[in-house]
């Protein structure tokens, strides 16, 4: 296991920081199938894009009208990296908010959904349920959460420090039924977990899970 040190939280931020636009070029499709499906599932438009990665969630702001949803979504980007931020407000035209998924400062029931791809990856695993407590707090009755993971392959939790030809970033790899039961220990519903195949490595299963604030 590698401990997350403050001082590795900070290389996966400047990562973030120095390699945006690049990242954004290597990722430039939505995961648009899985969007609207988190659509659907809304009571009202407030999104939170949490780990925005550079706007990808500006696609929300379609979907109300085109999926007759009778509503137009409100998409709020957040991320840690100040450069995430600032490509979310410039490609994805999106309002957005430097901030630290290990500290929301959100008020309660402030959301309908919160949408996170990949970003809860970041974050050890004693901190998980914190940000998955404070996710709760911050959605409305009946809220939705998504989540896109990269699970471990065992059946137990791993973590590393990957390096690419691109540069270093912290992973923790959670098996898909130990996040399924603390979502549920957390006052989740988990409405749907599906696994989507392995990655371009042929290491990891990437995991999709939909549930609601009870």
């Amino acid at each position: 296991m590698v401990e997350r040190t403050p001082e590795i939280k900070q290389v996966t931020i400047d990562f973030y920081n120095r390699f945006c636009y690049q990242y954004w070029e290597r990722h430039p499709n939505a995961p648009v199938k899985s969007m609207e499906k988190f659509a659907k599932m809304l009571r009202g438009p407030n999104i939170l894009d949490l780990g925005c990665g550079g706007g990808h969630s500006a696609v929300f702001k379609m979907m109300g009208i085109k999926l007759g949803l009778g509503m137009h979504l409100n998409p709020i980007a957040a991320d840690i990296s100040p450069i995430m931020c600032l490509a979310a407000k410039q490609k994805g035209g999106l309002p957005a908010v430097v901030m630290d998924q290990e500290n929301l400062c959100f008020k309660p029931n402030s959301f309908d959904g919160a949408w996170l791809s990949k970003s809860l990856l970041h974050s050890p695993s004693e901190v998980v349920p914190g940000i998955l407590a404070d996710l709760r707090l911050i959605l409305k009755p009946r809220g939705v959460l998504f989540l896109g993971m990269q699970a471990s392959i065992g059946q137990y939790i791993e973590t590393e420090l990957k390096t690419t030809e691109i540069g270093t970033r912290y992973y923790c790899y959670w098996p898909t039924y130990r996040l399924h039961g603390l979502l549920e220990t957390l006052g989740f519903a988990v409405e749907e977990l599906s696994i989507h195949g392995k990655d371009s490595l042929n290491k990891r299963n990437y995991f999709e899970i939909f549930a609601v604030k009870e």
